[in-house]
């Protein structure tokens, strides 16, 4: 961690605590930090820089946001299984950076997504499922 009053200085710490909603007005996440302050240096309401490093090797799933679907309150991607057939798939998403989203339940490693045209997909999907009016 930084803070501008001391731009030569980094204190070390650990989060403690990673809010998992994103602030839309301002795009930021509350991150608690533990940090040793021995010589007093930090101050209540001061602004900081945190970089944050995974100490482990940690793997993610990562999909274009544009494969994200949203229905209501259901999260979905499309998933391709054998023989180019697509099946709706619920999933557990993280917040959206830099255009990509984390997923954190519902597929696994290996399995295609569709992510070009996704939408357009799910809407012939739907026509297909509710037949000609």
């Amino acid at each position: 961690m930084r803070v501008p009053a001391y731009p030569d200085r980094i204190f070390p710490g650990t989060v403690a605590h990673l809010n998992e909603v994103l602030d839309p007005a301002t795009h930021t996440v509350k991150v608690r930090c533990v940090v040793r302050n021995p010589d007093t240096l930090l101050k209540p309401e001061m602004y900081a820089k945190v970089e944050l490093a995974d100490p482990g090797n940690h793997k993610a799933i990562l999909l274009p946001s544009n494969a994200i679907l949203t229905d209501g309150d259901r999260t979905t991607v499309l998933v391709a299984t054998e023989g180019n057939i697509y099946q709706r798939r619920i999933v557990d998403t993280g917040p959206e950076i830099d255009g990509k989203v984390r997923i954190l339940a519902g597929i696994t490693p290996g399995e295609k997504i569709v992510t070009d045209g996704a939408i357009f997909l799910k809407r012939s999907m739907q026509s297909e499922e509710t037949g000609p009016h």
